[in-house]
């Protein structure tokens, strides 16, 4: 077994282990006295739920697709409600035990209590309500737009758009219906080129083939471009990338391509295919690849992983990411912030370069979003006059004169 995939598999373990018994903390004030049976099974109905994702995978490999389905639905579904209750269940401890503090303070006042089946109830209850909710906020795919000016347009050419997706993770939980609404969004939106930043699929390969063929539909002059997250590497590289094909996309990895003339897209890898050992392509350093690029053309890096490498922000205009899902269910974007620096949106990378992070547009895991709605970028590049290589348009001038300044 590769050394980082056991680490992966331990740190699961104890991690969601630790979920279900503090959930159980607050379970155990429920369960009526005369059946001491609910409590004793909930360590059974824990290890089911720890095991289902894990057993999804296994089913998926030995092609028991139907085990598989009725596995992760269950396991993902039970996640999310997990996740916000216990969220529910620690809100509510911090402020009894803020509250406490002061009670002690001020002797006068009095402390907030609750009960702990009263604390259950309210979290489960809150839990149960936002699973609802952020089912139909996974499915309602929004469109954000950014504005960038440019003298690098041709003449003919007053506007060049791109449009981003990211972490689409086609696969059981996700299929063809949410891959033909966000096609439907795209089309809508004409664009010049479209990019995947990376985890366009999640498994179950054998079952989703067919659904490239929507994504095919998609035409945009300048062509389609994609890179790899790390659930390619976990679906298996070869399938993924054949997939990705199918769909249309030109798969850079750890390379780059001249779409037109004056803009140059760069790819690299996602780090998961070293350290799984899955990557069969040259691992060619990110700064090699970006000194490469001609520099009289506007530089754009597509990289799944929102972390600026040292000494790249300086070799491209733009670097295109995603992988975070903008924390996907409040509050775990706090866990996000954590692990990476940049925040989803358009932060600058450097004085004349900038990055955005990408919200994603599907979903890993639980089909619920709450707080961090699904999107597709729109990045539209104008034409200016002047001698601007790449300056971004604050929100409110996104509308040039008619010389274009």
């Amino acid at each position: 077994m590769n050394k980082m995939f056991f680490i992966f598999i331990i740190s699961y373990l104890i991690l969601y282990s630790g979920m279900h018994l503090y959930f159980y903390l607050g379970f155990r004030h429920i369960v009526p006295s005369g059946y001491p049976w609910i409590a004793s099974g909930y360590p059974v109905f824990a290890a089911f739920m720890i095991a289902a994702p894990v057993l999804s995978r296994y089913f998926e490999r030995t092609g028991l697709f139907y085990l598989q389905k009725i596995f992760a639905v269950t396991g993902y579904i039970w996640m999310g409600i997990l996740f916000l209750t216990i969220s529910g269940m620690f809100f509510l401890d911090v402020i009894r035990f803020v509250l406490f503090l002061l009670s002690k303070l001020r002797p006068g006042m009095m402390p907030f209590t609750v009960s702990g089946r009263s604390r259950f109830l309210i979290s489960m209850v809150f839990a149960l309500i936002i699973s609802v909710y952020g089912y139909y906020e996974a499915g309602n795919i929004t469109t954000g737009r950014i504005v960038f000016r440019s003298s690098l347009l041709p003449e003919d050419r007053d506007i060049f758009r791109i449009v981003q997706i990211s972490d689409v993770h086609l696969g059981v939980m996700s299929g063809a219906s949410r891959l033909a609404r966000i096609t439907r969004s795209i089309k809508t939106l004409s664009p010049d080129i479209i990019v995947s930043t990376g985890d366009l699929v999640d498994g179950q390969m054998g079952k989703i083939n067919g659904v490239s063929e929507l994504m095919k539909e998609l035409e945009p002059d300048s062509g389609k471009y994609a890179v790899t997250g790390n659930h390619e590497f976990y679906t298996g590289i070869g399938h993924a990338v054949e997939f990705t094909e199918r769909a249309g996309f030109t798969v850079i990895r750890n390379s780059f391509v001249e779409p037109c003339s004056f803009i140059s897209i760069a790819g690299v890898d996602d780090p998961a295919g070293k350290m799984l050992k899955a990557n069969g392509e040259a691992m060619v350093k990110e700064t090699d690849i970006l000194r490469s690029m001609p520099e009289e053309t506007l530089r754009i890096l597509l990289k799944h992983q929102p972390v600026i490498q040292d000494g790249s922000a300086d070799l491209f205009e733009l670097q295109l990411s995603g992988h975070i899902h903008g924390g996907q269910i409040f509050p775990f974007h706090l866990f996000t912030r954590l692990a990476y620096k940049i925040r989803p949106g358009l932060s600058r990378a450097d004085r004349d370069s900038w990055i955005y992070v990408s919200r994603g547009t599907g979903t890993w895991g639980p089909p619920v979003r709450f707080l961090s709605a699904p999107e597709v970028t729109v990045i539209d590049i104008v034409r200016c006059s002047g001698n601007i290589k790449f300056g971004h348009l604050p929100r409110g001038r996104d509308m040039l004169d008619e010389k274009g300044r």
